[in-house]
């Protein structure tokens, strides 16, 4: 977002509840990335939509309200396609930069049609393996030797663009 968005503004941030520690975890970590590499960029609210299409769309629509000079949405869940509805009700003065998670058929079109400027996406499917891994080696499985504790998972997460979809 920090090389991305062009002017200063408001950021809005999409997210289930902060109650959930990864959703809060990825709060902090772009609000301490921004300190440090955009400072001119402010997270401006902080939207809990519950993953909910309809009440996400409600939501950031109502944000955009309020917010029209919005520069920047960041979802750290899984709402994106509220966040292009709420987006394409153009209530904003310009379009915002959009950055979400998890590369879907849905954000692979997103991306595609310019609606996203970046999937960060997690690998799940490596993901589940390194669970599994985990699992067996704790269970005590034969050949699990290159799986040792501390459990750190070393599947690395791929940042999309329209380019590299």
């Amino acid at each position: 977002m920090a090389n991305i968005v062009r002017e200063p503004g408001p950021l809005i941030i999409l997210c289930n509840h902060l109650g959930f520690q990864s959703h809060s975890s990825r709060v902090e970590g772009f609000r301490e990335a921004l300190k440090l590499y955009a400072p001119m960029l402010e997270i401006t609210q902080v939207v809990e939509g519950h993953d909910d299409r309809v009440l996400s769309k409600k939501k950031l629509t109502a944000a955009f309200k309020v917010l029209p000079e919005t520069v920047g949405v960041y979802n750290v869940g899984a709402a994106n396609l509220a966040v292009v509805a709420a987006i394409q009700q153009n209530i904003l003065h310009r379009k915002p930069v959009f950055i979400g998670h998890e590369l879907t058929e849905n954000t692979r079109l997103m991306l595609k049609e310019g609606h996203m400027a970046i999937a960060i996406d997690q690998n799940p499917e490596q993901q589940v393996q390194f669970a599994l891994s985990v699992l067996m080696h704790h269970f005590g499985f034969e050949g699990m030797d290159y799986i040792t504790l501390p459990y750190l998972s070393p599947v690395p997460f791929t940042l999309y663009g329209p380019t590299n979809i």
